[in-house]
């Protein structure tokens, strides 16, 4: 049965890797991480060999799952639904439930100080 976030730290470290593995991929310090991405980094970051597996998750709501926000042409992916994205993925922390992993990323990146993902939001 899922579990509600409550101060773990199992959590709050899985979401900390999570975040420098990612600056790590976009060559950027964690202060410096935008608050979303485009459509070549989103998949850079998941580590997807090309971003026709973004398009189809895009196309199908039956597949992928990953929130992304429509602007013009392009689709952005916020910093905040990558992170949930990835953790929810973890075999690790599978007994979280994912509205409770998106707060603890929320309150990590608070805690963290990281300005741009509230200028994002």
């Amino acid at each position: 049965m899922p579990t509600n976030y409550i101060n773990s730290p199992e959590l709050s470290g899985a979401i900390r890797c999570i975040l420098r593995e990612i600056g790590r991929t976009v060559d950027r310090q964690l202060d410096d991480l935008p608050g979303k991405f485009g459509t070549p980094e989103t998949a850079k970051i998941l580590e997807l060999t090309t971003t026709r597996t973004l398009d189809t998750w895009a196309s199908r709501s039956d597949r992928g799952g990953l929130p992304f926000i429509k602007v013009g042409r392009s689709r952005r992916y916020l910093l905040t639904d990558l992170v949930t994205f990835i953790a929810g993925r973890r075999v690790d922390i599978t007994h979280y439930t994912i509205t409770a992993i998106s707060s603890a990323v929320c309150e990590e990146l608070d805690r963290l100080g990281d300005k741009s993902v509230g200028a994002a939001a």
